[in-house]
């Protein structure tokens, strides 16, 4: 049996200090699979934005993506990626995968 490509949606939030791309995985025939992978993703997200301040310094700005690494055979795999800049020379990527 053939597994089809998961249905993926791209959701944008745009606020002050953020611009971010992230995730949302729909058309599932298991509805929980579908939530569980959604929250997981959900809180990859929100993990990176704590750890890069975004919560407790006000001069933090972030742009978030993601990539897509595969999404065939009952697979997907993908990369969350943010840039937070706090002033200075330099600004922070993490991912998480």
């Amino acid at each position: 049996m053939i597994k089809l490509p998961v249905n993926i949606h791209t959701e944008y939030i745009k606020q002050k200090r953020l611009k971010l791309y992230y995730p949302v995985i729909y058309g599932l025939s298991n509805k929980e699979a579908e939530r569980k992978i959604n929250y997981e993703i959900r809180s990859a997200v929100q993990q990176l934005l704590m750890t890069q301040g975004f919560y407790e310094n006000p001069l933090t700005e972030i742009t978030g993506h993601f990539k897509l690494k595969t999404n065939e055979k009952g697979v997907l795999s993908l990369t969350i990626i943010n840039y937070a800049y706090s002033g200075g020379a330099h600004g922070l990527t993490l991912m998480n995968l």
